[in-house]
């Protein structure tokens, strides 16, 4: 949570500072756009299985990548967001005991996400926005612990806070932390037993190329 809100402080903080620069970005929006994007996933919290309540599993940070395509409406952006993310499991943990166990295997995540981005101040050469996005993550994990080889699709949100940086009328560099919520999930394991696993909390911070046609 302290991560969240030092990465909020430091974008109203340098976004209030930003000098502008008449039309150093596009005049008015409206155009379709691109970009690509990769960066830093840091999975928040363990993952307690919540049927026996017996174990937590934690993972690694990761890598994320992201495509997306959207609609520059001027003031706002809607924009399709497709990503992948991977993190190698570390350990499991009893929750009686403390004692843990390392282990191998990994986690994929693929996300297909609609946000809505909030940019008031695309005339500055560097931009604050902000927005919230809804959808789907798919969830795999991958021989996890020798245990747990399955997958499931679960609801997700995410908030989404940012800094764009004007290098022509056209190109952009994006520098966005997003906060995602998949749902838990329903994993079945070697065993035949269906494991509920609680919801993930991952804090992301990526670097993109954006391009307005």
């Amino acid at each position: 949570m302290k991560i969240k809100l030092i990465v909020a402080l430091l974008i109203l903080f340098f976004g209030g500072n930003c000098i502008a620069v008449a039309d150093a970005a596009m005049p008015d929006g409206r155009a379709w756009y691109g970009s690509l994007n990769i960066g830093y996933a840091n999975i928040e919290n363990e993952q307690l299985e919540e049927n026996y309540k017996q174990t937590q599993w934690t993972f690694d940070d990761g890598i994320n990548y992201s495509i997306t395509a959207g609609y520059d409406f001027g003031t706002y952006r809607l924009e399709a967001d497709a990503s992948y993310r991977t993190f190698d499991f570390e350990k499991t943990t009893e929750v009686s005991t403390g004692n843990e166990t390392a282990g191998s295997g990994d986690q994929n995540q693929y996300s297909l996400m609609i946000n809505g981005i909030w940019e008031p101040l695309q005339h500055w050469i560097i931009s604050p926005f902000l927005g919230a996005g809804l959808g789907y993550t798919k969830i795999e994990w991958d021989n996890v612990a020798g245990v747990v080889d399955d997958s499931d699709t679960v609801f997700t949100y995410q908030i989404i806070f940012g800094l764009s940086y004007s290098i022509s009328n056209h190109l952009f560099i994006d520098a966005t932390y997003k906060y995602i919520k998949p749902q838990g999930v329903d994993l079945l394991d070697n065993a035949g037993d269906i494991g509920h696993f609680s919801d993930q909390e991952i804090n992301l911070f990526q670097l993109g190329v954006r391009y307005n046609f």
